[in-house]
């Protein structure tokens, strides 16, 4: 009997510890109802499912569902896109109605589908072709909207052939009034279950749910010695579990509230550690926590927030405002890029969108680092239609604590070795190396492929820069260890010109939406070009745009050129590597 308890205890081990990818897809936007891309409406798709783990982003014209608050998007454990929910309905991987995805709220008056984290998803560990949705309904009550009840549905992929089955109606796993939003679980200690926090509307209390599998219960309901305010909110756990974070503006406030409290995930309990105001701030609110758990960031709407939770006060300051960049929204429209609602990517970065109307995203690019080095890239992203929120995920990569009172199911930290390269955009040959590994591992081996000298690190949460000497294809190994085990993973990495030498040459480049409007994305997978120009001629050869092109999404602002055909060619060190006829309406 022992011995079939051991492989079970293995095979739960090992499904919870590889191919963690249930966010490398992201959805923003709006369908609208229409099936043709627009200047105005559409659904972006953000895939992270690349060697570099820079996204991919193109318009999907597939997809029909409005994400104006609620977005939950899931994708299997290797990365590939199932599901999503706007905690009105549930869209297949083709973007149709899932079965039995139509008006999942009982309340019929859509209101939980405009606020953000009405809803999450998490993979059930009893059945890897199962997943449950936690969602909430809304009500009015104490004079705001309120979340009433929480419910939770599971979608099936074990038919054969199905694209998802979700159940018919969704189980009322509480029947009580919470404040609305702060839809966020995080992973139990023993690395198998979930927490879900829920904040009371009016007694200063934190509800901690167990999520054993399907199984939903209360476990402990928390005093907070604090007012836990009431409004427009985004809450985030730290990737390690160990903190935790409310943002919130509130009519009886003067700016935006940010409540931090201490989680022990053992226990279910909180400590808590201080409230800040951020004073004359809006309605474009958003938190999110660095990977290595260092730093939480705060968004204010016209500023942006950082707060060191390794130094002794714990003080919050400022790294940066929006500027003078306006952005044409359409219709006589125009609008500043706000900071708002975050979410921490696969890739290591965060992403914020402005809460509002706009199509630019920011990017902290280097969050794991103090102050101004964290590199805010404001509108960096443009994507092709509107959004106004960011998708809600838990830390699907978060594993037991080692070691703890609550370490009894035999599930261990295997480190899983991965890592994000990107070039430098003035030297080709220079590609820096972000590591993400996870579960733990606290050594790591970098081989870097044009045989110097492998280098060797005991930090996790740093990037390193790596010059080669030349040209060429090049297989990059990152090695991490722990008490528990290895991994190890390799990836190609071709850099320049090596085997371009004719038209049509072997590199992936993707082009798209055509026709278009004003947004055209040039895709340059799996490979850094040495240099690389597009140029987009006038049917009469004359040229009309001109732009260098870098590894991953590329975006071309077509506002300024009049509708017509074109031709868009694409060369790298003076050889054309792609032409191609461009509509622009």
């Amino acid at each position: 009997m022992m011995k079939y308890i051991l492989i079970l205890l293995f095979f739960i081990s090992a499904g919870l510890l590889y191919s963690q990818k249930y966010d490398y897809t992201w959805l923003l936007g709006y369908d609208n109802g229409v099936s043709s891309a627009g200047d105005t409406f559409g659904i972006s798709r953000m895939d992270f499912n690349t060697s570099s783990l820079n996204p991919k982003i193109y318009l999907d014209t597939t997809l029909y569902m409005d994400f104006d608050g609620a977005s939950s998007c899931m994708s299997d454990r290797n990365g590939k896109f199932i599901f999503a929910t706007n905690s009105v309905k549930i869209i297949d991987a083709t973007g149709k109605t899932m079965i039995n995805g139509y008006d999942i709220d009982p309340d019929g008056s859509n209101f939980a589908s405009i606020y953000p984290q009405t809803s999450v998803l998490i993979p059930l560990i009893s059945d890897s072709n199962k997943y449950i949705i936690l969602h909430e309904s809304t009500i009015l009550a104490k004079g705001s909207v309120a979340a009433k009840p929480l419910m939770l549905r599971i979608v099936n992929f074990n038919t054969p052939n199905s694209l998802g089955i979700a159940d018919k109606k969704s189980k009322i796993f509480f029947n009580d009034t919470f404040q609305l939003s702060a839809m966020c679980p995080v992973r139990h200690a023993n690395g198998r279950d979930w927490w879900l926090v829920k904040p009371s509307i009016d007694r200063n209390e934190m509800i901690n749910f167990l999520i054993n599998d399907t199984t939903i219960s209360i476990y402990n309901i928390e005093k907070i010695d604090t007012s836990l305010y009431n409004g427009y909110t985004q809450a985030c756990f730290s990737p390690n579990g160990k903190y935790y974070a409310k943002v919130t503006i509130d009519q009886d406030s003067v700016g935006t509230i940010i409540d931090l409290l201490q989680f022990d995930r053992c226990s279910g309990k909180f400590s808590y550690l201080k409230k800040y105001e951020i004073p004359n701030s809006a309605v474009a609110i958003g938190c999110c926590f660095s990977p290595n758990s260092r730093f939480l960031y705060v968004s204010g709407r016209y500023s942006l927030y950082q707060l060191d939770l390794f130094s002794k006060e714990k003080e919050i300051i400022k790294i940066d405002t929006i500027d003078s960049f306006i952005e044409i929204l359409g219709g006589g429209f125009t609008g500043y890029v706000l900071f708002g609602p975050m979410e921490r990517g696969p890739d290591g970065r965060i992403y914020n969108v402005s809460g509002t109307f706009r199509r630019m995203i920011n990017v902290i690019d280097k969050p794991n680092l103090l102050g101004k080095a964290c590199v805010v890239k404001k509108h960096s992203i443009r994507l092709a239609g509107l959004q106004e929120t960011i998708p809600n995920h838990p830390n699907y990569r978060l594993g037991p604590i080692d070691g703890s009172p609550c370490d009894t199911l035999g599930i261990n930290n295997i480190p899983v070795a991965e890592f994000r390269y990107n070039q430098d955009t003035s030297e080709y040959k220079k590609i820096e190396f972000t590591n993400l590994s996870w579960y733990e591992p606290d050594e790591f081996w970098w081989d870097w492929g044009d045989g110097s000298a492998m280098y060797y690190t005991t930090e996790w949460d740093t990037s390193i820069t790596h010059t080669y000497p030349k040209d060429g294809v090049y297989q990059v190994c990152l090695r991490a260890k722990n008490m528990n085990g290895e991994n190890t993973i390799c990836k190609e990495i071709k850099l320049g010109t090596t085997g371009i030498n004719s038209y049509n040459a072997n590199i992936a480049i993707q082009m798209y939406p055509n026709p278009t409007h004003n947004l055209f994305i040039i895709n340059v997978e799996d490979y850094l070009p040495s240099k690389m120009i597009m140029t987009i001629y006038d049917i009469q050869g004359k040229e009309v745009l001109h732009k260098r092109l870098y590894q991953g999404s590329n975006m071309i602002d077509l506002e300024l050129m009049n509708a017509g055909v074109y031709i868009v060619e694409i060369r790298e060190r003076e050889i054309v590597v792609r032409s191609e006829k461009l509509v622009k309406m």
